[in-house]
């Protein structure tokens, strides 16, 4: 049996692969996060404090430990350990944002996809579609909600409810590469759609799309301080679908 002191010194070094920051790390992550974690430069906190909302600024690190949290998670997959640690740490962060921020927030809807992979690398399927359900009704043309939704499927062998989700997406998307691609994919290893839609969310009408919450609400090019890429909040490395076992 470990000493205590051993346990908790190896907890402590996880939470830090989360919390402690390099520049690569920033690099690969959106601009709001060095703003928030380091403080500076001063431009960039007042931009993005204002671009998101001093309310909202305020607990945006949280999103950030998230993002780097999943990518270590899927990283050591293989490391039930590390993998389940990751996992827990992506679910608190994400329910924090989610509790703390506004109900506006336009990145409600990718905390809730965030948040679903969490309890989905933890097998918890039920509560990962229902997270990925409530960032589908903000914003029923996300891109990443939907294939994850049908990835979660994929994954444990619904094959023909994985193809329906995302030929559900098509209708909500138009052409995606993301989208395009698995339909292919799954076409071609002959799956079959399901009978029924596999997600309850309203279609979309004829004489009005739904709202664009990504093109809303995400910064435009040319108000983002120079040498700074616009944010974005998918993870850097995503998972293909898994054959079930």
């Amino acid at each position: 049996m470990l000493p205590l002191f051993v346990f908790a010194a190896d907890v402590s070094a996880r939470r830090n692969e989360t919390t402690n920051w390099s520049d690569q790390d920033f690099a690969l992550y959106p601009p709001f996060c060095r703003a928030r974690i380091e403080r500076e430069p001063k431009e960039l906190v007042d931009y993005w404090t204002q671009r998101l909302g001093p309310k909202n600024y305020l607990h945006i690190h949280h999103f950030c430990f998230g993002l780097k949290a999943l990518n270590l998670a899927y990283a050591n997959l293989n490391n039930k350990q590390q993998r389940e640690f990751m996992a827990n740490a992506v679910v608190g962060n994400f329910n924090y944002i989610i509790d703390s921020t506004e109900r506006t927030f336009y990145l409600r809807p990718d905390a809730y996809v965030n948040l679903g992979r969490g309890h989905l690398l933890r097998g918890e399927y039920d509560i990962a579609r229902q997270k990925f359900h409530e960032a589908l009704k903000l914003n029923p043309k996300l891109v990443d909600a939907w294939v994850a939704m049908s990835d979660m499927y994929y994954q444990v062998g619904k094959k023909a409810d994985a193809l329906s989700v995302l030929l559900q997406a098509s209708e909500y998307c138009g052409e995606n590469k993301k989208i395009d691609l698995r339909i292919a994919e799954m076409r071609a290893a002959g799956v079959k759609p399901a009978a029924i839609e596999v997600v309850p969310v309203p279609k979309p009408k004829a004489a009005e799309a739904p709202p664009d919450a990504e093109g809303a609400a995400a910064p435009d090019a040319e108000s983002v301080p120079a040498g700074e890429p616009g944010a974005t909040t998918a993870p850097a490395a995503e998972p293909a679908p898994a054959a079930a076992e």
